[in-house]
């Protein structure tokens, strides 16, 4: 695995340089409503292979990191190393790797946008936002070792995924009344149709929000939820 990381560069954009790979991919918030400065930061992790010709060409790996999310400036700086570690996770991540990787995006991202994120005026209620993308490129070596790393990680991550949620954890769901805010997450990722079109939502622990049916009939068949990976408490847990 450390031969796959050896190889693994990234690059802190203003703008993604692959924009088609976020269609459908909805918008997770994760502030408050008095905050002013924020980021739209999307993740995208692209995995290649690395082949003994010198070619390299892209490669489809389960569970490849895409998300879009709305945070703080101020919580992006200050608590900046979990919230990129964990929307960078993935099976075939080493803790080192990503502990070698973490340090130096933050630091580029203090470097493109730090000058910027200090109290700038905003107009009315309107908060000002910055786009951030957040690019890792892994190439992977032609080797008999690594497609076997990769097919066992995709087994496992589908071993893991499809144990449903205990119905005791379904039945501690927050349930409620829609209630739209411009902070709130509008689209239910799962049937991707507006949340307000709803009368009863669900709120996750990790503050996601689905349509009730949605998330219950996901939650029956994985207890991992759908944007963020968080993990609902299963029976085997008991």
């Amino acid at each position: 695995m450390s031969d796959i990381m050896a190889l693994l560069s990234f690059r802190v954009v203003e703008k993604s340089t692959f924009p088609e790979v976020f269609h459908n991919v909805p918008l997770q918030h994760h502030n408050f409503i008095d905050d002013i400065e924020n980021f739209n930061v999307k993740f995208c992790v692209q995995f290649e292979f690395h082949r003994l010709s010198g070619d390299i060409q892209p490669l489809s790996i389960p569970s490849t990191p895409i998300s879009s999310h709305y945070v703080s400036c101020a919580h992006f700086f200050r608590d900046g190393t979990s919230f990129l570690r964990s929307n960078l996770y993935h099976p075939l991540f080493t803790d080192e790797a990503l502990d070698d990787l973490i340090p130096m995006i933050m630091s580029d991202a203090e470097l493109l946008f730090g000058f910027q994120t200090c109290g700038r005026s905003y107009v009315g209620e309107c908060p000002v936002v910055y786009s951030m993308a957040v690019e890792v490129f892994v190439e992977i070596p032609e080797t008999e070792e690594i497609a076997r790393e990769i097919r066992l990680a995709w087994e496992f991550e589908q071993q893991i995924q499809m144990i449903p949620a205990s119905e005791e954890a379904i039945r501690l769901l927050k349930v409620q009344e829609y209630v739209h805010n411009c902070e709130n997450q509008c689209c239910c990722c799962i049937c991707l149709e507006d949340l307000r079109d709803s009368k009863q939502v669900a709120t996750m622990p990790c503050r996601h929000v689905f349509h009730n049916d949605c998330i219950v009939e996901w939650l029956k068949k994985s207890h991992v939820c759908p944007l963020c990976r968080y993990s609902m408490s299963t029976d085997l847990d008991i």
